[in-house]
């Protein structure tokens, strides 16, 4: 009963929620949403008569909203030319646009928009989309988020024309699975449009190669780039661990990405596991790059698939844990913080 009240629920605050953020604050720095976030959850409680959810569930408060300074902007200035880009300690968003959820409350999976994200110094975005007519819209899961790819691209084009010095990782997957020729085609022409901007070989390029472009990881049919689709492992059974190698031609890519778990214990150690593993692979030249998802959601639950609780259990962690590695591979979290992505990408100095 609970999760017809939250569908309900959010289809009555899509309404509202376009008129307080048009769709061009979404990429915009400063979009004020604690203040938003707590207006809802007590109209969520009243409307769905569960008195006892504005008790239970603390407003999402992980990110600071100011803009990240020069330093975090441009931090790739200080990586050497040669070095390759999958030897580079990189932080990375998960479900990078996921910026609204069921009565704002399951779905979510960060509070800061793109242009923000890259402000504070996330260098790997996680894309998820969906086929909508001719072009290619925002999705997690069954959530709509209200763009279109294009105009997130925007943005990133805007970001690296302002700041040369930086490249990007871009993860895109066809989040439903329909469509998968379409979303081919489409996905191929609207690189076209800008291919200068992309990074489309299998080969592990050195920094001085992609900097001022996107490097694409593809996670759907027949991708351009790297192609992660055949071979990547579902992690939503919280009962196996899910850490996993593809081998992409002459590179291998080691992943962990369970996102469900038991308990958050669980969740940490394969996490640990994983940067161990990167640690000890980047003592020489290799051809491997590490995917290490520290977002996950628990298994069942009020609400259910709720990424705030394991990132309120488990992001505070990282910043003193990190300090013991220098080599991390790429790291995606759920609710990016300039506290948190700072601790990843000073691992490079």
């Amino acid at each position: 009963k609970y999760q017809k009240a939250f569908h309900a629920l959010n289809y009555i605050f899509s309404s509202l929620k376009e008129e307080e953020f048009p769709l061009r604050k979404r990429f915009d720095y400063n979009v004020p949403m604690e203040k938003t976030f707590k207006k809802h959850l007590i109209i969520a409680s009243i409307l769905a008569g569960v008195g006892v959810v504005s008790a239970i569930l603390a407003p999402i408060q992980f990110a600071s909203l100011n803009k990240g300074d020069e330093s975090s902007s441009a931090w790739m200035k200080k990586i050497d030319d040669e070095t390759k880009i999958n030897e580079i300690a990189l932080p990375g968003s998960h479900d990078s646009a996921a910026l609204y959820g069921i009565a704002d409350l399951s779905g979510q999976c960060q509070d800061l928009n793109i242009a923000a994200q890259l402000g504070l110094g996330v260098r790997a975005l996680d894309i998820r989309l969906r086929v909508d007519g001719e072009k290619l819209r925002l999705i997690h899961g069954i959530v709509d988020q209200r763009a279109y790819f294009s105009e997130i691209l925007d943005v990133v084009y805007a970001f690296l024309e302002s700041n040369p010095s930086e490249a990007l990782v871009m993860m895109v997957k066809n989040e439903d699975g329909k469509e998968a020729d379409k979303f081919t085609s489409l996905m191929e022409a609207t690189i076209n449009k800008n291919k200068n901007r992309w990074y489309l070989d299998t080969a592990i390029p050195t920094l001085k190669e992609v900097r001022g472009k996107i490097v694409l990881f593809g996670r759907y049919d027949n991708p351009l780039g790297l192609n992660l689709h055949n071979g990547w492992q579902d992690g939503g059974d919280p009962s196996k661990e899910c850490t996993f190698d593809i081998e992409v031609s002459e590179n291998k890519v080691h992943i962990q990405d369970h996102y469900v778990v038991a308990k958050a214990e669980d969740k940490w150690n394969e996490f640990v596991a994983c940067l161990d593993y990167a640690k000890d692979i980047y003592q020489a030249p290799n051809s491997t790059y590490c995917l290490n998802y520290l977002s996950a959601t628990y298994d069942g639950g009020f609400p259910p698939s709720l990424a705030v609780k394991v990132a309120k259990d488990l992001n505070y962690r990282l910043p003193d844990k990190i300090k013991e590695y220098k080599d991390t591979g790429y790291i995606f979290l759920d609710f990016v913080s300039s506290t948190l992505i700072s601790s990843i990408y000073r691992r490079n100095f």
